[in-house]
């Protein structure tokens, strides 16, 4: 099923929703209010679409590649096979035709495949399980003010044995995030695990990960009551800041009154993706610049800024404290904050990991404690990254893609 096919009747729901769209609202109303113009508006021919940046298309090929080789290797019962993956991401290229800039964007498509292909396997399916890979399923839930929404999870892969799941979420972009989208990302899977649960009643206990795969670090946690709670709140409470603006609209308010910009880290192009809503933004007048019209607002943002100036200052004095004992360390010469380390010229590379280990920066450890963890080098600080849940000790030999 497409993401547009919704299997309930449009009478029976408000809105629609997804943990993307809900995402965005929160981070900037105006921006979250561009995918519900038509409804807004009540005119389905105002339905805007947008385009698309070379990152989704690049994402799009990378997910469509890898659901085709979940099916493979679960249709057949292996747990990897290079050739197949070759097979799968040429079909994709056929298929979404991407132009030379989404091959030539960091990482490429290539690239996190190669990296997929040599960290990755599949698991062997008991007899009893079932699995879906880009799967959309849907739920109909109405929250405590009446707001009745259509909540659609697109899961990459989910396997179900008994009254368990495994979800797993593939991420193929190479940023490290702030504070508050990491928070809202927090969100994610236990929302997927929510419309699981409402699609697989026996489903009761279950794992969601979190898969960078550019970075190979896996984020596991343990869905548990508590957490889709949280999400469950997350979704009602955006659901209602949504519905609600809609009928302000409809009542004579305007929408630039109703969904006003939250400046913040959407007004800047990350990843290359400009904010969708940047056309119509009354800040792209002033060049970006934040207009604060209040003393609320100037004290929102101060702190804001407090907390993303001070993470930033705290990863660079991470790495120059380290280069001023141990030497030189190469960055991947565009943003720091972005990736911390590629790798470091000193005889020992554990001490990185170590110093940054020991200081408590455990987010700015995330980048570099899989390539710490290498086949034949399970140190004791490996052990201690992996028991942290910050990388992951693999002993099997990998193998690379041919062809790819």
């Amino acid at each position: 099923m497409s993401r547009s096919e919704c299997p309930f009747p449009a009478e029976s729901y408000d809105i629609r929703a997804s943990y993307t769209r809900l995402s965005k609202f929160r981070a900037c109303p105006a921006l979250g209010s561009v995918s519900y113009a038509h409804v807004i508006s009540g005119n389905p021919a105002d339905r805007i679409i947008t385009e698309s940046s070379d990152q989704m298309i690049r994402g799009r090929v990378v997910h469509d590649v890898l659901a085709a080789i979940a099916h493979h290797c679960f249709t057949n019962g292996v747990t990897r096979d290079a050739k197949a993956l070759v097979e799968c991401y040429n079909k994709a290229l056929m298929d979404h035709k991407p132009p030379q800039s989404v091959m030539d964007t960091k990482p490429t498509p290539e690239e996190l495949l190669i990296q997929f292909a040599s960290s990755h396997e599949f698991p062997l399916l008991k007899p009893d399980e079932m699995w879906g890979a880009e799967r959309s399923l849907w739920a109909l839930l109405t929250s405590p003010s009446g707001t009745r929404i259509a909540l659609e999870a697109k899961i990459d892969l989910f396997r179900i044995t008994g009254d368990r799941a495994w979800v797993n979420d593939y991420k193929t972009g190479f940023r490290i995030m702030e504070a508050e989208e990491f928070r809202l990302r927090e969100m994610q899977l236990p929302l997927y695990f929510m419309v699981l649960m409402a699609n697989y009643p026996n489903v009761k206990h279950g794992t969601g990960t979190l898969d960078w795969v550019a970075r190979d670090f896996q984020q596991e946690k343990t869905i548990t009551a508590e957490s889709i709670g949280r999400a469950l709140d997350f979704v009602f409470l955006t659901g209602d800041m949504i519905a609600d603006g809609i009928k302000r609209v409809r009542a004579g308010e305007s929408v630039e009154e109703v969904f006003p910009p939250r400046p913040g880290r959407a007004c800047t192009p990350f990843d290359g993706v400009e904010c969708e809503a940047w056309s119509q933004c009354p800040y792209r007048a002033s060049g970006g610049s934040l207009l604060l019209d209040s003393p609320q607002k100037a004290t929102e943002t101060f702190a804001e800024y407090l907390v993303t100036s001070t993470m930033q200052r705290a990863r660079k004095g991470a790495v120059s404290d380290f280069a001023a004992v141990n030497g030189p360390v190469i960055t991947n010469g565009k943003c720091l904050r972005h990736k911390i380390v590629d790798k470091c010229e000193v005889p020992n590379r554990d001490a990185v990991v170590r110093y940054l280990y020991e200081q408590g920066k455990l987010d700015a450890i995330q980048p570099v404690a899989s390539a710490l963890v290498e086949k034949g080098e399970a140190t004791e600080l490996a052990k201690e990254l992996a028991e942290a849940g910050l990388a992951q000790i693999v002993q099997e030999p990998s193998e690379k893609i041919e062809n790819v």
